[in-house]
């Protein structure tokens, strides 16, 4: 269990073999105090994300064949219980169904997940768990295209939040004469 009054979280997904948009994230969210990955990194995560000083951790995506991960990672942070899954197997994008149960079995208060390459935050209040699914570093499918990942902060005197952010695409960026 991790223990202290806010805790800042970098969460992404589906990276695909993008190390290099990875390290670009980190580089412009450091620092912070840990770095969960959703799945299909499709490379060695210790090496995509290269020399840190936080936790890290990632889950196995469909994609993630050839690299061993687990199918979920469960961290106790201050007063509340995060859960991180691909997605995949629970249905992400069809329906919350399979990630409520998720979520229930893990007595998580906090699901992370990706899978769907579409950013997505959703409180269940009647429950009282956050869903987040960062979207994806490099291969977006919504309609705005944005690459996106979430920071997630976490204290002990409040409800956990997750904001979404863009990572600025230097061609995007770029105006032309």
């Amino acid at each position: 269990m991790i223990s202290k009054d806010s805790y800042r979280i970098l969460v992404v997904s589906d990276t695909h073999g993008s190390s290099s948009l990875l390290r670009k994230c980190i580089a412009l969210e450091e620092p912070f105090d840990m770095l969960i990955h959703c799945g299909d990194v499709e490379d060695d995560f210790e090496t995509a994300i290269g020399p840190h000083d936080y936790e890290a951790f990632a889950v196995k995506g469909n994609c993630d064949h050839f690299f061993p991960l687990p199918d979920c990672c469960i961290r106790k942070v201050g007063f509340y219980t995060i859960a991180a899954v691909h997605g995949h197997r629970q249905q992400a994008g069809y329906t919350y169904a399979g990630l409520a149960y998720f979520a229930r079995e893990h007595f998580a208060d906090v699901v992370l997940y990706g899978h769907t390459h579409v950013p997505d935050i959703f409180r269940d209040e009647e429950k009282g768990i956050l869903y987040v699914n960062p979207g994806s570093l490099s291969r977006p499918r919504q309609a705005d295209r944005n690459r996106t990942y979430v920071i997630l902060t976490i204290s002990d005197d409040a409800l956990p939040q997750a904001e979404l952010k863009i990572l600025e695409d230097s061609a995007k960026s770029t105006k032309k004469p």
